[in-house]
Protein backbone atom coordinates (compact mmCIF):
# COMPACT_ATOMS: atom_id res chain seq x y z
CA UNK A 1 0.00 0.00 0.00
CA UNK A 2 1.58 3.40 -0.91
CA UNK A 3 0.95 6.38 1.81
CA UNK A 4 1.38 9.58 -0.06
CA UNK A 5 1.94 12.15 2.92
CA UNK A 6 1.20 15.17 0.85
CA UNK A 7 -1.04 15.92 -2.21
CA UNK A 8 0.72 18.14 -3.58
CA UNK A 9 1.21 17.46 -7.77
CA UNK A 10 4.11 15.30 -9.12
CA UNK A 11 6.79 17.50 -10.46
CA UNK A 12 8.12 14.69 -12.77
CA UNK A 13 8.63 15.96 -16.63
CA UNK A 14 8.95 14.09 -19.49
CA UNK A 15 12.64 13.22 -20.87
CA UNK A 16 13.40 13.01 -24.13
CA UNK A 17 12.47 9.32 -24.03
CA UNK A 18 9.29 10.33 -23.06
CA UNK A 19 9.60 8.57 -19.30
CA UNK A 20 9.42 11.27 -16.84
CA UNK A 21 11.95 12.36 -14.81
CA UNK A 22 11.17 13.20 -11.22
CA UNK A 23 12.67 16.56 -9.26
CA UNK A 24 15.01 14.23 -7.34
CA UNK A 25 16.57 12.67 -10.20
CA UNK A 26 16.95 16.00 -11.74
CA UNK A 27 19.13 17.02 -9.07
CA UNK A 28 21.12 13.89 -8.70
CA UNK A 29 21.88 14.40 -11.90
CA UNK A 30 23.22 17.82 -11.50
CA UNK A 31 26.20 16.05 -9.68
CA UNK A 32 29.18 14.23 -10.61
CA UNK A 33 28.88 11.97 -7.76
CA UNK A 34 32.79 10.47 -8.92
CA UNK A 35 34.39 13.13 -7.22
CA UNK A 36 31.60 13.43 -4.34
CA UNK A 37 33.51 11.37 -0.94
CA UNK A 38 31.07 9.43 1.35
CA UNK A 39 31.79 7.15 4.10
CA UNK A 40 32.35 3.87 1.94
CA UNK A 41 35.41 2.61 0.34
CA UNK A 42 34.11 3.40 -3.21
CA UNK A 43 33.03 7.20 -2.99
CA UNK A 44 29.63 8.05 -3.87
CA UNK A 45 28.71 6.69 -7.54
CA UNK A 46 26.60 4.12 -5.52
CA UNK A 47 24.00 6.78 -4.02
CA UNK A 48 21.76 7.35 -6.77
CA UNK A 49 20.76 4.57 -7.04
CA UNK A 50 20.84 3.47 -3.62
CA UNK A 51 18.56 6.36 -3.20
CA UNK A 52 15.96 5.11 -5.82
CA UNK A 53 15.83 1.90 -4.32
CA UNK A 54 14.72 3.55 -1.45
CA UNK A 55 12.10 5.20 -2.82
CA UNK A 56 10.77 2.29 -4.68
CA UNK A 57 10.37 0.11 -1.24
CA UNK A 58 7.59 -1.13 -0.15
CA UNK A 59 8.96 -3.60 2.81
CA UNK A 60 10.86 -3.54 5.79
CA UNK A 61 13.73 -5.06 3.93
CA UNK A 62 13.59 -3.22 0.92
CA UNK A 63 13.69 0.32 3.23
CA UNK A 64 16.54 -0.30 4.65
CA UNK A 65 18.35 3.20 3.57
CA UNK A 66 21.59 0.83 2.22
CA UNK A 67 24.15 2.98 1.01
CA UNK A 68 22.71 5.83 1.80
CA UNK A 69 22.51 5.55 6.01
CA UNK A 70 26.02 4.24 7.21
CA UNK A 71 27.57 5.46 3.98
CA UNK A 72 26.19 9.09 4.03
CA UNK A 73 25.30 9.24 7.55
CA UNK A 74 26.56 7.39 10.06
CA UNK A 75 25.51 8.43 13.72
CA UNK A 76 24.99 11.68 13.11
CA UNK A 77 28.10 12.36 11.05
CA UNK A 78 27.94 13.41 7.96
CA UNK A 79 30.02 12.68 4.93
CA UNK A 80 30.00 15.32 1.97
CA UNK A 81 27.65 13.82 -0.22
CA UNK A 82 25.20 14.76 2.14
CA UNK A 83 24.25 17.63 1.12
CA UNK A 84 23.05 16.75 -2.42
CA UNK A 85 21.34 13.47 -0.82
CA UNK A 86 19.34 16.08 1.14
CA UNK A 87 18.40 18.14 -1.33
CA UNK A 88 17.25 15.09 -3.22
CA UNK A 89 15.70 13.83 -0.17
CA UNK A 90 13.74 17.04 -0.05
CA UNK A 91 12.52 16.48 -3.19
CA UNK A 92 11.16 13.08 -2.85
CA UNK A 93 9.83 14.10 0.41
CA UNK A 94 7.79 16.77 -1.24
CA UNK A 95 6.93 15.13 -4.50
CA UNK A 96 6.78 11.25 -4.15
CA UNK A 97 4.67 8.53 -3.46
CA UNK A 98 5.90 6.55 -0.65
CA UNK A 99 4.96 3.45 1.14
CA UNK A 100 5.10 4.23 4.84
CA UNK A 101 8.55 2.12 5.06
CA UNK A 102 10.33 4.04 2.39
CA UNK A 103 8.54 7.35 4.40
CA UNK A 104 10.31 6.25 7.56
CA UNK A 105 13.76 5.94 6.28
CA UNK A 106 13.43 8.91 3.91
CA UNK A 107 12.40 10.36 7.30
CA UNK A 108 15.06 8.81 9.46
CA UNK A 109 17.74 10.05 7.05
CA UNK A 110 16.54 13.73 6.86
CA UNK A 111 16.82 13.39 10.88
CA UNK A 112 20.44 12.55 10.36
CA UNK A 113 20.88 15.91 8.09
CA UNK A 114 18.95 17.76 10.81
CA UNK A 115 20.93 17.04 13.74
CA UNK A 116 24.30 15.69 11.84
CA UNK A 117 27.88 17.41 11.68
CA UNK A 118 31.22 16.79 9.25
CA UNK A 119 32.44 13.10 9.49
CA UNK A 120 36.44 13.60 9.74
CA UNK A 121 36.87 12.96 6.43
CA UNK A 122 34.78 15.88 5.16
CA UNK A 123 36.80 18.21 7.50
CA UNK A 124 40.10 16.94 6.93
CA UNK A 125 39.26 18.36 3.00
CA UNK A 126 37.58 21.42 4.38
CA UNK A 127 33.80 20.43 4.35
CA UNK A 128 33.14 21.21 7.75
CA UNK A 129 30.38 23.24 7.05
CA UNK A 130 28.57 19.55 5.49
CA UNK A 131 26.46 19.90 8.45
CA UNK A 132 24.63 23.22 8.50
CA UNK A 133 24.92 23.09 4.25
CA UNK A 134 22.13 20.11 5.33
CA UNK A 135 20.09 22.44 7.70
CA UNK A 136 20.13 25.10 5.50
CA UNK A 137 18.61 22.97 2.41
CA UNK A 138 16.28 21.24 5.06
CA UNK A 139 15.15 24.61 6.17
CA UNK A 140 12.97 25.24 3.42
CA UNK A 141 10.58 21.85 4.13
CA UNK A 142 9.56 23.26 7.19
CA UNK A 143 5.99 23.65 5.63
CA UNK A 144 6.17 20.31 4.66
CA UNK A 145 7.27 18.79 7.91
CA UNK A 146 4.53 20.81 9.54
CA UNK A 147 1.36 19.62 7.01
CA UNK A 148 3.40 15.89 8.04
CA UNK A 149 2.86 16.73 11.32
CA UNK A 150 -0.54 16.98 10.56
CA UNK A 151 -1.38 14.55 8.30
CA UNK A 152 0.44 11.55 8.53
CA UNK A 153 -1.12 8.61 10.27
CA UNK A 154 2.00 6.12 11.01
CA UNK A 155 3.34 6.29 14.46
CA UNK A 156 7.13 6.96 13.80
CA UNK A 157 6.92 9.90 11.01
CA UNK A 158 5.62 12.20 13.06
CA UNK A 159 8.57 11.99 15.52
CA UNK A 160 10.64 11.76 13.02
CA UNK A 161 9.97 15.26 11.84
CA UNK A 162 9.21 16.90 14.89
CA UNK A 163 12.48 15.91 15.64
CA UNK A 164 13.85 17.60 12.01
CA UNK A 165 11.60 20.77 13.28
CA UNK A 166 13.00 20.90 16.65
CA UNK A 167 16.71 20.53 15.40
CA UNK A 168 16.37 23.30 12.65
CA UNK A 169 15.55 25.57 15.30
CA UNK A 170 11.77 25.65 15.60
CA UNK A 171 10.01 26.68 18.63
CA UNK A 172 9.12 23.75 20.56
CA UNK A 173 5.70 24.14 22.05
CA UNK A 174 5.02 24.95 18.47
CA UNK A 175 6.21 21.84 17.21
CA UNK A 176 4.72 19.77 20.15
CA UNK A 177 1.03 21.63 19.18
CA UNK A 178 1.28 20.82 15.77
CA UNK A 179 2.37 17.10 16.42
CA UNK A 180 -0.21 16.75 19.20
CA UNK A 181 -3.05 17.88 16.57
CA UNK A 182 -1.86 15.05 13.88
CA UNK A 183 -4.27 12.41 13.47
CA UNK A 184 -2.50 9.56 15.61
Amino acid sequence: MNAKLYSFSSTAQPSETGRSVREWEKIADSYDWTGIRCSCAVGARHVPADFARLLAAQTAEEATGRGLLGDVAIHGLLSEAAVPVARMALAAFRDEELSVRALRTLTMLIINFTDGEADQEAIANGREDVGEECREVLREGIPLFYAGLAESVDTFVPQYLAQALRDLGEDPEKVQAAFNAGPR
